[in-house]
């Protein structure tokens, strides 16, 4: 705002001073031209009058507001400073935190290795003893295979003689029977020649006395034989 009164005052000056010389070209004109030639003399002692006034405003706003800038520097200096310093503490101490991650991960990946060659090792140990054990245990189930191809063999000899034997026991049951059942007849049939001979010593007395001498005769020879 003040640069455009400035240039308004140039400006009048500037027609000022181009009256003025017209003024100077008609020396002699009336005393008309003399009171505004008069006045427009006025004119200008007061628009410089007002220049100076504004030059001496534009110059104290312009220094007032170089301080203003001088203090806002000053002050965005310091924040800046102290941004920095801040700044550079974060980085000092995340340089000292990535020392002390980068050790940690170094222990770490020593402990790993320590542990992945210990599991390594202990994986082919086991390893070992687990195909021991296999091989054991394929020659445990061969030996047991055998047995049981063994007791499988014994099984089926000892079904063959039980079978047989059954069969002999079955026959020499048969035969008991038989036996038993001819033994039953014999006695029956005795029985029965018995009771016909008892039957008819009873009818005849007589027979019966000769056939128990004759019986005694022949047992008396029997024993006389012997």
């Amino acid at each position: 705002m003040m640069s455009v009164e400035m240039l308004c005052a140039c400006s009048v000056l500037q027609d000022c001073a181009d009256q003025l010389a017209v003024m100077g070209n008609i020396i002699g004109a009336n005393t008309r031209l003399e009171k505004e030639i008069a006045y427009l003399k006025d004119q200008l002692d007061t628009i410089g009058v007002k220049s100076n006034r504004q030059r001496k405003f534009v110059k104290s706003c312009a220094e007032q507001l170089v301080c203003q800038e001088q203090n806002l520097n000053r002050h965005k200096e310091k924040d800046l400073e102290d941004e920095v310093t801040m700044l550079q503490k974060k980085t000092e101490e995340e340089r000292k935190v990535h020392k002390a991650m980068e050790a940690f991960l170094e222990r770490q990946h020593a402990d790993l290795q320590k542990k992945l060659q210990y599991w390594k090792q202990r994986y082919e140990k086991d390893m070992n003893t687990k195909k021991q054990e296999i091989t054991e245990l394929q020659t445990k189930r061969n030996v047991i295979q055998e047995r049981i191809q063994e007791l499988s063999m014994k099984c089926k000899h000892m079904e063959e003689v039980i079978i047989e034997d059954r069969m002999t026991k079955e026959r020499l049951r048969a035969q008991l029977e038989k036996e038993q059942r001819e033994g039953d007849a014999a006695t029956r049939i005795q029985a029965w020649w018995r009771g016909i001979l008892v039957r008819r010593g009873l009818r005849s007395p007589k027979k019966a006395d000769k056939s128990k001498s004759k019986a005694g005769k022949k047992a008396k020879k029997g024993k006389k034989k012997k």
